[in-house]
């Protein structure tokens, strides 16, 4: 999740969250690099907790690879994948008809 322009400038979370403040990244990249299969694959295996509560390892997220593209090129990757989303949503809503 990312969280902007919060009235009093402070989020909460629960379940360990851990906060990655994109600084030399914009949000959007960062969140879709945090929901991306590279990303998920690294950390399929490693998770812990209990009662469902599944976590990702702290030490995972301080040893990955994390790719940093110039601004530029991050503005484009969220721009397509925000349109191939949009198109993903035409499609199923066109088959849900």
């Amino acid at each position: 999740m990312i969280l902007k322009d919060l009235p009093n400038g402070v989020g909460a979370g629960t379940t360990e969250l851990y906060v990655f403040r994109a600084l030399y990244t914009s949000s959007e990249y960062s969140l879709y690099f945090f929901k991306s299969n590279i990303f998920v694959r690294k950390c399929v295996g490693t998770f812990n907790g209990v009662v469902g509560q599944q976590r990702v390892g702290k030490r995972i997220i301080e040893d990955i690879l994390f790719p940093i593209p110039p601004s530029v090129e991050q503005e484009r990757i969220v721009a397509k994948i925000k349109e191939l989303f949009f198109f993903i949503d035409e499609i199923q809503e066109s088959l849900e008809a």
